[in-house]
């Protein structure tokens, strides 16, 4: 009987045997009376932290790779939070041990290391079991976010491993954690075991599988149908990956149900978005633009189709037809190139096949095929790309072909594991001068090559896909766009510097958390532009930091921290008091007594103190407390509980209780006591007092401590001025003057008519004036984000007038220091407080730098719609997309709404910063009190004018295209080409033939040719070519590509 009690585990044993709740060693004296663990862990009581030092010696005392899998593996297995603790703070060093490369050989070995069950096995030869296999999960509809499925056919380049692949899934599942944050005990790995013809496992006894051959019969799609339609139904809002299946099934599934339900493909559209990201970067690097590359790929099974599907849309994004964009790239595979007439392509081949006739005269081998080395040596390709697991193939006389057609050639030898790589890195560099830019698909020392260090960029999926994931997730998208994937792509691009020689192409994964931050955010971003997105979501970076998993021990032993949501919520008011007396507020509230009041006294308009300044503020009471603790002057208990309820006001856990406007008090007194009494009732909660008795933790005593309002609040303006323009507005103008450059780069050699003073002048291209505005943009980009570094000064630490009174030495700055590491940015005590507060001078001129922007944004925007203007009676040099119906009364008028809305968006910042520079100064003495009223301004500039710069961008720019005809018949008829006859003729008899042709009404040839000036002379002179000076140069594309 007692042997039966110990196999089912009750009490303590049930905690210790589940690795969700379990911490061993961690559990607190009060822990283990409290869940019957009592003698059953040694009396020692250690921290995560020290169970990390103590997991990390282990792990590193293991002798091979493999044993550290396997280490790792058990240790997920006793502790899942410490596990992931471990993978976190050493994620480069580890991920290739729990995936890419070592997971290749723990699943090689999975049936004979198998510990214990993880996820769902799923059979293909009893389909009609999935919805029981789900329900005996005991899951609801909004337990899990994320479920990873594979039939293990094309395991990472190893092959067929049955049901030895359910390793892959979970593998891929501890990445998503581990690099996005995502919830593991919201996720499920599946295994879709449908046979393998493996024949090893097969004859091996201890194989877990199933043994019989691979069932490719219509049992396989009733399976899949099955898997999809019960995971879909179960968990409506989960995100379905696909990993590893064999290229017969990966498309056509992802074809079949992209449409039905939320699922994703990572062989096919993550491979493909890495490996855009890398082309992006490296195009960028190159100096060439994309819609001119010629690609070559080796390996055209699901990856390689992939990466041409996402690098022609790219293609046509960037300016070319989708005809033009597919006739760019060239697939080899095992038949040699491929063409048209050929009658084993498979369907997803045949958009990139070649036309027969245009190979008719390669060279061809004794079996008929154009080999990869006769397709580069026709095609000069400016990118060569391997996903064909053949060793070696990217040989040195194929590269020195390539490279002697091309400046910087983009060489991506991508297949894995190392054995089965086409090219070695180092070969790449030294076969090609140096010249090479290269991206790999397994991880790489950098190269020294004649005193340059090449780091190599590592194509990693788990650069996007767990992002992308994370981005699903909380937008709640309905589908996996592909919108959504080239967002993410594009963000990883934007990650990485490639202006310095032997620069990556690729960001490293050492700070892997914070791009797939980055990535989540665009691809949230997306969803919510498409109307694809089911969350409602008013601040992405906030909705995505707050959705991030942290492997922290919660207050008690059970998955995720305790949330002001999960307690009881009580109805009616309370009484709380202040020094002007007893007031009655909401019951079911944080907020106190001072916030009440400004509510009843301050109900002015609809204007609400902006969210941002609230998460500010919650760093700003965080590392407080924590300087505070650190000085002895706040205990630990109280810190720990001031901590956490900083850390919900920073990730808009509390949004709700910040209910003021933003006219109230100057200082923002009202503000920072709405902040001081929402963390002092949920820190008090937290450790089991009553809301509204400021005990243990007293809003003013505790929450405040050393601080003013008038320090606290010039220093969260600053902190939220940071974030916004930082993570918002920047990154918006880099991708709409991103693609002002692309524009440019297109349209560089098309002539058109210059003009000044709205009259026609000489002549330019197309692209030199595009040019220009990407400049504009960039210089007034530059000049706002130089702005910041006076907004990096804190006034915190100088708490009434500036003395620092009530605030320890050193306070400001070792807040200042704590609020850098905290936020990631270089914050530093202002030099002088005084200034600091007695001054909104830094906030001003942020203020400038938008108004700055907004200048050359609404010169762009204006500009474009007249040159858009007509179609009939206008200019109409540029055809803007059209978006919606132009006019209610008028059918088929179509206006250029975005450049519209830019105007009147620039023109409300033109506003708002007089606003700003109006009470900037308004400082009197040791204060300015119009601090509410800044605030509000700059973060509401920032926003719109961040949010018009992607509108004008996604919806104008990118689809924007020429109106040759319209173009080159101004240039015919100008009569401005007449300046270069001045030269020669002198400038008087110019003149009287421009005004001859003008007054006459004829071509300013033929006023020439009456005039005296010779056909010949007329044509070499007036040549509008000869006039633009160097267009290519300008922009910076003079190097030649072959």
């Amino acid at each position: 009987m007692s042997t039966d009690k110990r196999v089912r585990g009750s009490g303590g044993v049930a905690v210790l045997r589940d690795p969700i709740r379990n911490r061993g060693t961690a559990f607190t004296e009060e822990e283990r009376t409290q869940f019957g663990l009592t003698g059953l862990v040694p009396p020692g009581v250690l921290s995560e932290e020290q169970q990390a030092v103590r997991a990390y010696e282990q792990f590193m005392a293991q002798p091979t790779p493999l044993a550290q899998n396997t280490f790792l593996e058990a240790l997920r297995d006793r502790n899942e939070t410490l596990y992931y603790k471990l993978l976190v703070d050493h994620l480069p060093e580890m991920l290739p041990i729990v995936y890419d490369p070592v997971v290749g050989q723990a699943i090689e070995q999975y049936s004979h290391e198998y510990q214990r069950p993880r996820g769902v096995y799923l059979s293909v030869d009893d389909p009609d079991s999935v919805e029981a296999a789900f329900a005996n999960l005991g899951l609801g509809a909004d337990d899990v976010d994320l479920l990873v499925a594979t039939d293990a056919e094309e395991i990472l380049g190893i092959g067929d491993w049955g049901s030895n692949g359910m390793g892959i899934s979970q593998g891929k599942l501890a990445v998503y954690t581990a690099a996005a944050g995502i919830d593991p005990a919201r996720v499920i790995p599946v295994m879709l075991d449908v046979g393998t013809n493996n024949e090893t496992l097969l004859n091996d006894p201890m194989y877990v599988g199933l043994r019989h051959s691979r069932n490719h019969t219509e049992a396989y799609d009733r399976l899949i149908d099955a898997y999809i339609t019960a995971a879909s139904r179960r968990f409506p809002k989960a995100l379905l990956h696909f990993e590893d299946f064999g290229p017969s099934n990966a498309r056509r599934i992802l074809l079949e149900y992209a449409d039905k339900a939320c699922v994703f493909n990572d062989d096919m559209q993550g491979t493909g978005a890495i490996t855009l990201a890398a082309v992006l970067a490296g195009v960028r690097a190159a100096g060439t633009p994309l819609a001119e590359q010629r690609v070559v790929v080796f390996g055209a099974g699901t990856a390689g189709v992939g990466i041409a599907d996402q690098i022609r849309d790219a293609m046509v994004r960037a300016g070319a037809r989708r005809e033009t964009a597919a006739q760019q790239i060239w697939l080899v595979d095992r038949q040699g190139l491929l063409l048209d007439d050929m009658n084993d392509l498979r369907d997803f081949q045949t958009p990139f096949a070649r036309s027969a006739g245009e190979a008719k005269s390669y060279e061809r081998d004794g079996e008929g095929r154009i080999s990869l080395a006769t397709t580069v040596a026709e095609v000069h390709p400016t990118i060569l790309i391997g996903t064909s697991t053949a060793g070696g193939t990217f040989t040195e006389p194929i590269i020195r072909t390539m490279a002697a057609h091309v400046d910087r050639p983009l060489i991506f030898p991508l297949s894995n594991p190392t054995e089965k790589i086409e090219a070695h890195p180092a070969d790449l560099i030294h076969w090609t001068e140096g010249r090479a830019l290269i991206g790999t698909g397994t991880p790489w020392d950098p190269v020294s090559y004649q005193g340059v260090a090449y780091k190599i960029g590592q194509a990693n999926n788990a650069l996007v896909y767990p992002g992308l994931g994370l981005g699903t997730v909380v937008s709640r998208a309905q589908h996996v766009t592909p919108g959504m994937i080239r967002a993410g792509a594009e963000a990883v691009a934007g990650l990485v510097d490639t202006t310095t020689s032997g620069a990556s192409l690729l960001p490293g994964v050492a700070n892997l958390r914070a791009s797939s931050a980055t990535v989540a955010v665009a691809v949230v971003r997306q969803a919510l532009e498409e109307g694809v997105a089911r969350a409602r979501i008013d601040d992405v970076v906030q909705a995505v930091q707050k959705a991030m998993w942290q492997p922290e021990y919660s207050d008690h032993p059970a998955r995720g921290t305790t949330t002001a949501a999960d307690r009881t919520t009580p109805t009616g008011t309370r009484v709380e008091s202040d020094s002007m007396g007893q007031i009655e507020v909401p019951a079911d509230h944080y907020w106190g007594a001072q916030t009440q009041r400004s509510l009843i006294h301050f109900s002015i308009g609809d204007d609400r103190m902006p969210k941002a300044v609230y998460h500010a503020y919650g760093y700003v009471k965080k590392a407080a407390a924590m300087v505070n603790q650190r000085a002895g002057r706040l205990d630990e208990r109280r810190a720990a509980a001031i901590i956490q309820a900083a850390d919900e006001v920073v990730a808009g856990d509390l949004d709700a209780e910040f209910p003021l406007y933003v006219w109230q008090t100057g200082s923002g007194t009202q503000s920072n006591m709405n902040v001081n009494e929402v963390i002092g009732n949920r820190a008090s909660e937290l450790l089991g007092g009553t809301l509204g008795a400021k005990h243990p933790v007293h809003p003013n005593d505790h929450v405040n401590m050393g601080q003013s309002s008038n320090d606290t609040f010039p220093t969260a303006m600053h902190i939220a001025t940071v974030l916004e323009v930082t993570g918002h507005l920047l990154p918006q103008v880099d991708r709409l003057t991103q693609a002002i450059r692309t524009k440019a780069e297109a349209w560089v050699d098309v002539v058109k008519i210059g003009r000044t003073h709205l009259q026609d002048a000489t002549p330019l291209t197309v692209g030199q004036e595009w040019s220009g505005w990407a400049t504009q943009l960039h210089d007034a980009r530059t000049r706002l984000a130089d702005s910041l570094r006076a907004v990096h000064q804190l006034a915190a630490g100088g708490t009434a007038v500036g003395t620092g009174l009530n605030a320890p030495d050193a306070f400001g700055e070792q807040i200042a220091a704590q609020l850098a590491e905290l936020v990631g940015h270089p914050f530093v005590a202002a030099p002088n407080k005084f200034a600091a507060q007695g001054s909104l001078d830094a906030m001003v001129a942020v203020s400038a730098g938008l108004r700055g922007l907004a200048v050359a944004l609404m010169k762009i925007a204006n500009d474009m719609r007249w040159l858009a203007s007509g179609p009939r009676a206008g200019l109409h040099e540029l055809k803007l997309p059209a978006n919606e119906p132009g006019s209610s009364i008028m059918p088929g008028k179509v206006n250029p709404t975005q450049q519209e809305a830019m105007v009147m968006i620039c023109l409300q910042a033109l506003g708002e910063d007089a606003l700003i520079a109006s009470a900037g100064a308004q400082g009197n003495f040791e204060l300015n009190a119009m601090r509410p009223i800044i605030i509000d301004n700059v973060l509401h500039s920032a926003r719109i004018l961040g949010d018009a710069c992607e509108k004008l961008r996604r919806y104008s720019v990118e689809g924007t295209e020429l109106d040759r005809p319209t173009i080159d018949g101004y240039v015919d008829q100008s009569l401005m080409l007449v300046t270069a006859l001045s030269p020669t003729i002198g400038y008087d008899k110019a003149s009287a033939i421009a005004h001859k042709a003008d007054d006459e009404g004829t071509t300013l040839r033929e006023a020439a040719l009456a005039s005296g000036v010779t056909a010949a002379d007329f044509d070499r002179l007036a040549d509008p070519t000869t006039m633009v000076g160097r267009p290519r140069s300008d922009l910076g594309l003079d190097r030649p590509n072959d």
